[in-house]
């Protein structure tokens, strides 16, 4: 009688599961990546902690491009470091949040999310708080006093299981970003996007080659020196080998941003307002709500009065951003002259430029279009030192360069502060 009842038993276990044979290692593989996100999103999804996450936005749109790839990435075991790159505002760490929170429960055992703008401290107070929760609280530095034995402690942790780090603005810890106008960073200089700590640099480099499923998501003002040349994923690609850095909203997504907002219309209005603004999200958002409030969500025009301004938050970023460039007195008048160009800057006219800058460069505006006909072009070499700051303020995110038709373009937002900036006293 007792084996017949564990016969009866065996029997009904096996109608409730299924069982299966795999010809290839990858079949099973394939599977179980199918399976174990479901299991841990039942089981209460990612656990990933966020230390000064971002604001979340009143309202969302469009990016579907985007969040489609970074869901492509993370699904993927490599590579390992995912890298959104863009100018400030554009709305980088919004749409990583997103894609965590909201898209990707349970693709990841636990995870740590760190603001490298807002928290300070530098890599090393990173290394602390992330060892701290991916330990449990199991943590002690004085086990551990070198920053080295701490970045291979980290590493060894990715290795075990499935783990998701970001580090939101980590252009706060690359040289560029911490230097001072002493510091002889010149724009040709590598140097600029190098780790501000030598283990900042060894730890990408190491979590490029991880294979496991754990990932290193980063947002930037500009790619780390050390990705230059590992395996990592940028997202978005616009263009494959072109477009990289994000951009702003398609015209769909910017109307619907503004309409969410309260502001009326009709649609080729909108897309007009829109693209005033480069349809860059935070200063749609900021719009939006300055034309609800004070003008009841009428397009009005809106005066250049500072104190009137509705995206001067975004300028406050710019204004912040400008003067970590490495470089910053040549950076800044090379911006200003193409923020005065009519069209894109061509590297002849902006080298001769600053070849007279001495004379009132301000005066020449009207003569930027073309190169002077005064019989003396640029040399060689200060064609060489402005193409490089040119490359260098595009690595930055503050303009677009062409090495094709060596050009340089302009976020129309960036053009209006440089504009601004200029025509201020004393600047």
């Amino acid at each position: 009688a007792q084996l017949q009842a564990q016969r009866v038993h065996r029997s009904a276990l096996l109608q409730k599961h299924s069982c299966g044979w795999f010809r290839r290692p990858e079949e099973f593989a394939r599977l179980a990546g199918a399976i174990v996100p479901k299991i841990r999103e039942l089981t209460g999804g990612s656990r990933i902690l966020y230390l000064y996450p971002p604001n979340k936005p009143v309202h969302f749109a469009g990016r579907e491009l985007e969040l489609a790839q970074l869901l492509d990435a993370f699904r993927h075991p490599a590579p390992a470091i995912v890298a959104v790159i863009g100018m400030g505002g554009q709305g980088k760490s919004t749409l990583v949040h997103r894609a965590l929170e909201e898209y990707s429960p349970g693709l990841f055992a636990t995870g740590f999310w760190w603001s490298a703008d807002r928290a300070g401290g530098g890599f090393d107070f990173f290394l602390d708080e992330a060892l701290l929760h991916l330990t449990q609280g199991r943590y002690d530095k004085r086990e551990s006093p070198e920053k080295r034995q701490r970045v291979m402690r980290l590493l060894t942790i990715l290795q075990q299981r499935p783990v998701v780090l970001a580090i939101d603005g980590i252009q706060c810890w690359l040289r560029g970003w911490q230097s001072s106008t002493d510091d002889g960073l010149s724009s040709s200089s590598p140097d600029a996007r190098a780790g501000s700590d030598v283990e900042l640099d060894d730890f990408l480099s190491s979590v490029s080659a991880l294979n496991n499923g754990s990932h290193l998501i980063l947002t930037s003002h500009a790619l780390p020196e050390a990705l230059d040349n590992t395996d990592r994923v940028l997202v978005p690609v616009y263009e494959p080998e072109k477009r990289f850095s994000l951009e702003g909203l398609d015209s769909k997504a910017a109307t619907g941003l503004l309409r969410a907002y309260g502001v009326r219309g009709a649609e080729d209005e909108l897309v007009d307002l829109a693209s005033q603004y480069g349809n860059h999200p935070l200063a749609l958002c900021l719009l939006g709500a300055h034309l609800k409030k004070h003008h009841g969500g009428t397009i009005v025009r809106l005066t250049t009065d500072a104190s009137n301004n509705p995206v001067g938050k975004l300028y406050d970023l710019l204004d912040k951003a400008s003067t970590r460039l490495p470089d910053q007195a040549r950076a800044g008048l090379l911006m200003s002259v193409i923020a005065h160009s009519l069209g894109p800057a061509e590297l002849g006219t902006i080298t001769w430029v600053f070849d007279h800058s001495s004379s009132g460069w301000l005066e020449r505006v009207g003569r930027w279009l073309t190169l002077p006909t005064d019989g003396k072009e640029p040399s060689e070499r200060s064609l060489s030192s402005v193409r490089d700051l040119a490359v260098m303020i595009s690595e930055w995110q503050f303009a677009g360069w062409d090495a094709v038709s060596q050009t340089v373009t302009m976020h129309p937002l960036v053009i209006e502060f440089f504009r601004r900036r200029t025509a201020r006293p004393g600047v």
